[in-house]
């Protein structure tokens, strides 16, 4: 994979799949404040609706520089309505499940992490993960994709808390970016753990994050439609080539110096609900493997689900990655191959 393609092929996996960001390896101090889009936040939102049903489908950051602005009037205010908040994974069902979620990233034996990639690539590697302050030997038992993620997401979470917010303080604002004033504050990160895969999201705020606190501190019920081992596992099952590739592109991003520049995960065409634009990073310029496990699958799973919730009274909101959400196999493109109506209300 060349330079660009191991960039877009992490920032469409972000969009993806929402365990992919507590991979973060090492916790980092509170972000700045990002500065705001240029105009007003509008991202897209959809409903689904029947005579006593509506579930709005709306497409979601998993990993975003605390203090961004996404939140519309429209979007608060079916926030506000929702009877329950349906996601990818829940963060309660992550912590209580946790030895299996660790075991997922586990390779099983131990594979010394610098022989999985090209010789040429080695010392990069070495340079790489010391620069996070991990021994290189704690990723020798983890799987190759949760070394490439892992090592990926706290590059990005380090250039997030680094970055200088409009006032040049180096200080975020109070809840910048997170739910309205009388809504809860945000949760707690989580506990850490030895492991490079300890679920913290220090220097980051998810849309999730900020949702099911909302939620939690409303006494509203949340839901999920995967588990995090479950989707996890999705990526464990891919061919080890492929894992290999995804590693060595991230490696070829750092070794020419990507990770030192600010790098575009699309966050500003979503928050301006640029569906077209957010299918484009999360393209079938993935691998056709890496494609197919963290989308059209998935999705058609989903509008099974969907379409079955339809069958109970309620207002849902069901917010799951962008990715889902936008292009040839998004959900709403297989809900209208079944005859179901979706419309794009922002």
């Amino acid at each position: 994979m060349p330079r660009r393609k191991g960039l877009k092929w992490l920032a469409a996996a972000l969009l993806a799949i929402s365990a992919a960001p507590v991979l973060a390896a090492q916790p980092q101090p509170p972000a700045p404040a990002r500065p705001s889009p240029a105009r007003a936040p509008r991202p897209a939102i959809w409903l689904l609706a029947d005579t006593d049903t509506k579930i709005y489908l709306f497409g979601t950051y998993h990993m975003l520089p605390r203090g961004f602005q996404w939140r519309s009037p429209l979007f608060d205010d079916i926030a506000r309505r929702a009877d329950e908040l349906v996601v990818e994974v829940s963060q309660s069902d992550a912590r209580e499940n946790m030895a299996s979620v660790l075991g997922a990233l586990q390779l099983g034996k131990q594979a010394p992490v610098l022989w999985r990639v090209s010789p040429g690539r080695r010392q990069a590697l070495r340079e790489m993960i010391e620069s996070l302050g991990v021994p290189i030997e704690r990723f020798d038992g983890l799987q190759t994709w949760t070394v490439a993620m892992t090592l990926a997401v706290a590059q990005i979470e380090r250039q997030f808390s680094n970055r200088t917010p409009p006032d040049g303080t180096g200080a975020a604002p109070a809840d910048a970016g997170a739910a309205p004033e009388g809504t809860a504050p945000e949760l707690e990160a989580g506990t850490q753990d030895e492991a490079p895969s300890a679920l913290a999201r220090q220097g980051l705020q998810g849309v999730e994050t900020v949702l099911e606190a909302e939620f939690r501190a409303s006494n509203r019920p949340i839901s999920a439609v995967e588990t995090a081992e479950q989707q996890l596992g999705f990526l464990a099952s891919m061919p080890f080539a492929l894992q290999r590739r995804m590693l060595e592109a991230m490696v070829d991003v750092y070794r020419k110096g990507a990770f030192d520049q600010e790098i575009d995960i699309g966050e500003d065409d979503w928050a301006a609900g640029n569906v077209a634009a957010v299918a484009a990073v999360a393209g079938r310029d993935m691998e056709g493997p890496l494609y197919e496990v963290l989308l059209p699958r998935r999705n058609a799973a989903w509008t099974d689900w969907l379409i079955a919730r339809l069958e109970r009274p309620g207002t849902l909101l069901f917010a799951v990655g962008a990715a889902h959400l936008a292009g040839p196999d998004s959900v709403q493109t297989m809900l209208a191959a079944r005859g179901v109506t979706v419309r794009r209300i922002q």
